[in-house]
């Protein structure tokens, strides 16, 4: 059994390999949106953020990223 997440993108499953590539990027992300979501101001930014961080949150855990590496 694999350590990463199974991925498939347009019908083709990722290899382990990519898989991995993707959780990290994934966390890599969510450092720049934590960092955007201290600095945001509210309004129009704060409107926009709101959706990414639902969805951040919710691939983070399908792709099974350690907690303290998860936004809040």
């Amino acid at each position: 059994m694999s350590g990463e997440a199974t991925i498939t993108v347009n019908g083709t499953r990722l290899t382990e390999e990519e898989s991995a590539i993707m959780r990290m990027a994934v966390e890599a992300f969510t450092i720049v949106m934590a960092q955007g979501i201290e600095e945001r101001d509210e309004g129009v930014i704060g409107a926009l953020t709101e959706p990414y961080v639902a969805a951040l949150v919710a691939v983070q855990k399908l792709l099974d990223i350690r907690p303290e590496h998860r936004i809040q």
